[in-house]
């Protein structure tokens, strides 16, 4: 499932997969609670899902578990999607065959970034990858993004990353480990990452 909102009037789409049905669909609410009955959808409206590329046209990834590779569909308006051809990426090496929850980010000069899990049944942690080219291929760039590597992996490392970009251009990069909600800093080229202090969320928080 994946959500996103209509920053003109406020209201939430979620789409999901209906498992019964074996149909993609999308539900709506007004104030991200209480979604009504999900309808049959081709398009992708508002989407999370959705890269805006430096061009300006749309591009959705997909990682295919059992082929081992992220292809992709593209769009001139970020509603209908058509397939691409080719592979976007593969693991790489360090990544042991995996790929787990992945976030991407462009930047000013026009690179494309990818965050990712990598190395799920060993250190299963961070890796990042560059495009050059309108995010159409990606090249391996580093593993051990955070410096986790070294922590034993499994629920030790900092996973299923989400990348927001910040009005001062900085990058926050929430993550989750051992159930709580962490954050980092990074810059707009996601060189470097500084995790900010406490955490953001907490099973704690919670009385229930």
């Amino acid at each position: 499932a994946s959500a996103g909102i209509d920053p003109a009037t406020g209201t939430i789409y979620l789409y999901y997969l209906d498992r019964t049905a074996n149909r993609s669909k999308v539900a709506t609410a007004e104030d991200g609670l209480n979604f009504g009955e999900g309808t049959e959808t081709r398009t992708y409206a508002f989407d999370s899902h959705n890269v805006q590329l430096p061009d300006g046209t749309w591009r959705r990834y997909q990682y295919d578990n059992r082929a081992g590779q992220m292809t992709s569909m593209s769009s001139t308006d970020g509603l209908s999607f058509t397939p691409d051809d080719g592979v976007r990426y593969t693991p790489q090496e360090d990544d042991k065959g995996t790929l787990g929850v992945y976030d991407f980010h462009i930047t000013a000069s026009g690179t494309v970034l990818m965050v990712y899990l990598g190395d799920l049944p060993g250190t299963n942690n961070l890796r990042r990858a560059v495009s050059t080219d309108n995010g159409w291929t990606f090249t391996f760039d580093r593993a051990d993004v955070l410096g986790d590597a070294a922590l034993g992996g499994g629920p030790n490392s900092f996973v299923d990353p989400k990348l927001i970009e910040l009005p001062d251009g900085r990058v926050r990069l929430i993550v989750m480990k051992q159930g709580s909600i962490y954050s980092f800093i990074a810059d707009e080229d996601l060189e470097t990452f500084t995790q900010e202090p406490g955490a953001r969320l907490s099973t704690t928080d919670f009385t229930e």
